[in-house]
Parts: structure tokens; sequence; C-alpha cells
């Protein structure tokens, strides 16, 4: 005797021996999928699947940049609120809170003027000395020392003691040092 399997209008399965095509004991049979159908639908995803992870994407994911990380971000050693200020072997810390400024910034040639008010910038050149010990000359790109009229164009932080430049300079960004606690000056 043949079963056949089926569900009723009703949602139910049920076997029923056959005896008419689609009818069994009065009740209209509803054939679901057969085995078959559901192994090549299987096969067919499975082969999706493989040929997209295979294939990949071909265009990489949008690269946005990267905000320039906050020295507190580099893990440099803290500032205080001073700067060494060095010319021919002498030492003057300037307190950077006791220089008149708008903002959170001043000029750095006015820490200049506090550490050695008597010695004309002018002819002098600069190094920047960063809280870690990073000072432009350890990179190949700035390896020359600032003037005194590039000096006379930066400013710093007075918070982060980040030295900035005006952009007209176009000077390379190894000379944007962070975190300075010495301007040491030379002839």
């Amino acid at each position: 005797m043949l079963l056949e399997s089926g569900y009723t209008s009703e949602g139910s399965l049920i076997h029923q021996p056959i005896t008419e095509r689609g009818v069994v004991d009065g009740l209209v049979i509803r054939r679901g999928p057969s085995m078959w159908t559901h192994f090549v639908a299987l096969v067919a995803l499975v082969a999706l699947a493989a040929s997209t992870v295979a294939c990949g994407s071909t265009t990489p994911p949008p690269q946005t940049p990267e905000p320039e990380p906050h020295h507190h971000e580099l893990h440099l050693p803290p500032v205080g609120p001073s700067v060494h200020v060095t010319f021919d072997g002498k030492i003057a810390d300037v307190t950077l809170s006791a220089i008149p400024h708008q903002g959170s910034s001043l000029p750095l040639m006015e820490i200049w003027k506090r550490g050695f008010p008597a010695e004309d910038p002018t002819a002098l050149h600069f190094d920047l000395v960063g809280s870690d010990g990073f000072h432009p000359g350890a990179r190949p790109k700035c390896a020359r020392l600032l003037t005194g009229a590039e000096v006379g164009e930066a400013h710093m932080d007075i918070v982060t003691h980040d030295v900035s430049f005006n952009e007209k300079l176009d000077l390379p960004g190894c000379y944007r040092v962070k975190a300075v606690v010495s301007v040491d000056a030379t002839r």
C-alpha cells in the first residue's frame, strides 16, 4: 500500500493511502515540495554563498582621514606651566600664564622676549623641544633650524604647548612640535 503525505486545508500533516491523486478520503491534499527540491535549493544557496565569498568586493571601503591626535593621545609626558628658553648656555623659565594673550595661544616670539629681552631674535636660529625629547632636526625634512622670522610667525597653545605656524610659511609638519618644553636659540 502506498501512503501519501501532505497537509490538509486546515494545515494538519496527514499520511493516508492513495486512492485518487490529490484526494484522500474526501480531503484535498496539498503536496509540499519533495526532498529533491529542498536539496537543489540548498545546493544553489551554498554555491551562491561560496561565489560571493570567493569573489569578494572589488570596491575598497571608504577611507576617512583620522584626526590628528592630541598630545595626550600620543602619550607624551605632561607639560608644566612654563617653558625653558635657552641661549648661550643660559636658561630662563618663562611662565606662559604671565604673558598677556588673547584666546588660548600666544606668539612664540613673546616667550623669547620674556626670557631674553635684550637679545635681538632676528639673527638667531631656533630649535623647539617636545616633552618627549623630540625636536624638528631629528627629521630629514626639518634638519635646518628655524629662523627668527619663522619663529615670529609661530604661536604656542598655553595649555597644550603645541606650536603652530602661519600657513603661508609652508613649513613641513615636523616643525609643528607638540608639548613644547624648551625653545633653544643659537647664533
